[in-house]
């Protein structure tokens, strides 16, 4: 597969992503209520053996770490704004390299990460969240690969910025790393 087309895959996520977001303002407390995802998502989950629905936070119901690094990932590069499709690219090499996964399992982590990533209520909720699920998942042997993708996230746009650095030393803090 080309990097052409995992590129647009990631794009499609991303459209995906954008058009479910929670939307501020209005009446209900700021936030829509969460509908179903998509039948795409649905296929997506099934794949990975993610579970859409059900009780508690999303995150909670994540079984593969993976999903919680892509998500890490995600969160981090878009502490300063949003995500450009140059990052996303980046970010999904740097997932393809780090899990060794085709394009189409990456854009699969990708989409259910993105999905997750809409019910926290800022990156930082979603750093925090995501390194205790993937330490709980991969153990401690995890740590210098997540930390490694988290510094990636962090520099793919330029120098890391300090929200940044202070998200990747909590991580560090959850996973007892002095790196």
């Amino acid at each position: 597969m080309r990097l052409d087309l995992l590129a647009l895959l990631l794009i499609l996520a991303l459209g995906a992503t954008w058009l479910m977001r929670p939307r501020r303002g209005g009446g209900g407390g700021g936030r829509r209520p969460v509908r179903g995802p998509a039948g795409d998502l649905r296929a997506v989950a099934r794949r990975l053996g993610y579970e859409l629905e059900g009780e508690g936070h999303p995150a909670d119901r994540i079984r593969d770490a993976r999903i919680a690094a892509v998500g890490i990932m995600l969160a981090i590069g878009g502490l300063d704004g949003r995500v450009t499709r140059d990052e996303a690219e980046q970010m999904a090499v740097e997932a393809q390299l780090t899990f060794q996964c085709g394009p189409r399992e990456t854009a699969d982590l990708f989409a259910i990460a993105y999905w997750i990533l809409r019910r926290f209520d800022n990156g930082d909720q979603a750093i925090d969240k995501l390194s205790h699920v993937v330490a709980d998942l991969a153990g401690e042997a995890a740590a210098p690969d997540l930390i490694r993708m988290a510094t990636a996230a962090a520099e793919f746009a330029g120098p890391a910025t300090p929200q940044a650095e202070a998200a990747i030393e909590r991580i560090r803090q959850v996973f007892n790393v002095n790196v």
